[in-house]
Parts: structure tokens; sequence; C-alpha cells
């Protein structure tokens, strides 16, 4: 027999909602909460798209200082046409498409939540909910609640870790882009090779000397593109490639890009060439103390419930980068979600109905 919980995860994920096409599934979660005789807040995302954020707030215990509770809307590809699969212990999809439990799992958690604080009429902490929109594409609904200041809450739980009941995420890496465009000198292959400098020459030095994969334990690094330019039978003038760097730690970010910067603009120089770098940050890292507060209460309620907890650090992002960059204290758990952004992606059903009654003994306590 099925959870109302589990139910309510298996029509979730059949309807699609893949990033920066998620707007019906939203509307589709706000009938569901007017419904429930919610009044949920819309905020419109910053990109004039129909997608946007869903945000409630519920009054309660005055005693209690507000928690922030998060999911995302939006899924990965492929995503369209999913077609969820109970098999004992786990849900999966016939490997045509992803599951959709990042971040459905986080999503449907919360919607059983509120629809039973709704119907029993439950006493609970006052609460924040937030219904995110762009978390695949850059965390951006996250961005559009810090810069909107609507969220009175200093510390959050979000629900879009993959693993098993039990992980906390405490800290995640940051991290930033190259965009490096080298030139060198057009010149005819049949009659002028030696005049020319080759531009693919310049970028490939560079990259064989560059810091790359694994770094150190919280550190990696990864080219993720190369184009070239340039006529057939000419020197290549022109070539472009991209690396991506994360690291657990802001100053030696910081140092990889100063060094990768000297290194392109070594080989340009080494080869007569020239070039043109650009850095972007795509999102900050972050560090939950050890002894945070809020650390402690989740721990401690897992404790309660039987269930192992497990910090750790994470190499990947979430909304919890961007609240914790925003002045609220974030921790990402883990959903029971596992092989996240392939068409391999499970739940693992106990787990993920383990994080909902642990999530709501937290909140009505």
């Amino acid at each position: 027999m099925l959870s109302d919980l589990t139910k309510r995860f298996l029509e979730y994920v059949s309807i699609d909602s893949e990033s920066r096409s998620e707007g019906d599934f939203i509307r589709h979660l706000r009938s569901q909460l007017v419904k429930m005789g919610y009044e949920p807040a819309f905020y419109p995302a910053s990109d004039g798209s129909d997608r946007g954020n869903l945000f409630l707030f519920l009054e309660g215990d005055k005693q209690t200082d507000p928690l922030l509770l998060m999911a995302h809307t939006d899924t990965v590809t492929p995503g369209r046409g999913i077609k969820p699969i109970v098999e004992k212990e786990y849900i999966h999809t016939d490997k045509t498409t992803i599951l959709g439990g990042d971040d459905k799992a986080g999503v449907s958690i919360l919607m059983e939540l509120l629809d039973r604080l709704a119907s029993e009429k439950t006493a609970h902490r006052p609460l924040e909910i937030l219904f995110s929109y762009g978390e695949e594409s850059g965390m951006n609904g996250a961005r559009d609640a810090i810069a909107g200041s609507y969220i009175r809450s200093k510390k959050a739980l979000v629900l879009d870790s993959m693993g098993t009941v039990g992980k906390i995420v405490r800290a995640s890496a940051g991290a930033s882009r190259m965009r490096a465009t080298v030139f060198g000198k057009s010149a005819h292959t049949g009659n002028a090779i030696s005049e020319g400098i080759n531009a693919i020459q310049i970028a490939a030095g560079a990259i064989s000397q560059l810091p790359l994969m694994e770094i150190d334990h919280i550190t990696n690094a990864n080219v993720e593109s190369i184009s070239s330019y340039g006529d057939p039978g000419a020197v290549t003038a022109k070539c472009t490639f991209t690396v991506s760097v994360r690291s657990g730690s802001p100053k030696r970010l910081l140092e990889l890009k100063e060094q990768m910067t000297q290194t392109v603009r070594k080989s340009a120089d080494d080869f007569g060439g020239s070039a043109d770098i650009f850095w972007e940050d795509d999102y900050p890292s972050f560090e939950v103390a050890k002894d945070d507060e809020l650390l402690v209460e989740v721990m401690r309620a897992y404790e309660d419930a039987g269930v192992a907890a497990d910090p750790v650090y994470s190499g990947g992002a979430s909304d919890a980068n961007i609240l914790n960059d925003g002045g609220i204290r974030a921790l990402n758990l883990g959903n029971g979600t596992l092989k996240v952004h392939t068409t391999d992606e499970n739940l693992h059903i106990r787990s993920f109905e383990l994080l909902y009654g642990i999530v709501y003994s937290m909140v009505t306590k």
C-alpha cells in the first residue's frame, strides 16, 4: 500500500517541469495550496517568463524563531513524459527519462506537510515555505528571493540533496568559470604557414599547464568546451575555451583563478599571440559550523528518529549556497534520491518517507 506522500510524488513527477518550462507545475501547486486553504504569494520570475516563486508564511508559536523550508520546482532534461515505476523499495523510470525526484521529492514532502498542517490544525513553529523556480538553470528563484527581501527567517532547510536520509550538506563548493579567447595570426597554409600563429596551439599549450580534474579533496577544475574559428587552408587565428573551477575554499578558488589567468597569458606570449580572459562567478561556497544550533537541532531530530546523521561537504551546488550567501543559514538534506541528473535516477521510498516524518516532527515540536 502506497502512502499519500508517495502517491503525491508519483503525481508530481508525471507533470513535465524541465527548467525554463516549469510554469504549469507551479500553477498546479498553487491551485492545490488554495484548495488546502492557503493564500500563497506568487513572485514572478525576474526573467519575465511565466515561472516564479511560490511563497507562504505560516504564523506559529511566537516563542520560536521562524524556519524556512525550501524545494525547487524545475528538473533537468530529459524530463518530459516521465513514467514512474514502483519496484519494491524504489521508484525509477524506464530509463528513457530522468525521474524528477530532484527536486519533486522535496516538493512532495513540503506539500504533504502543508496539507497535514491545514487538515489537522496542528500547532507548529512559524514557518516560511518557498517553492523556487529555476534552480537547475542557476538557482534563479533563490537569487530572486534574496533580492526581493521577503524572507524573514535566518535559518533554513533545503530538501534537495541526493542521498539517503541522514545526509546533511553543511558545506558546499563555490564555482567560477573562465572563458578564454586566444588570438594568433592567420596565414596561408600552402604558401606562408611560417608567418602564422596557431591559436589552437596557444590554447593547447595553456590547457596542458592548467591544474585540472581533482586538485584536492574540495577543489576541482574541468575544461568544458573548446572551439576554433578560421578559414580552411589558413592557420587558425582564434580559439575559445571555457574552464570551470569549484572549491570549498574561497581563498583557493581565488588563487586558482589568478594562476589560470597567468598560465593562459604566458602561453599566448610564448607563441607571440594574445588573450582575452573573462571570469564569471557562478555561485558562492558555504560552510555551516559543526556546532551551529541549526545543525545540532537537525542531528537531534535524526537521532530521535533512529537515523544516523552524516554532515558532509558537497562539491555540488543548491539553493542553500544562495541562501547562505544572502545571510540565511541553510542546510541541504538528503531526500532519498539517487543517481540524479541521469536516466538511472531513482528514489529510495523509505528514506523519502523518513525525511518527511523528521521534518514534520521538527516543525510541530
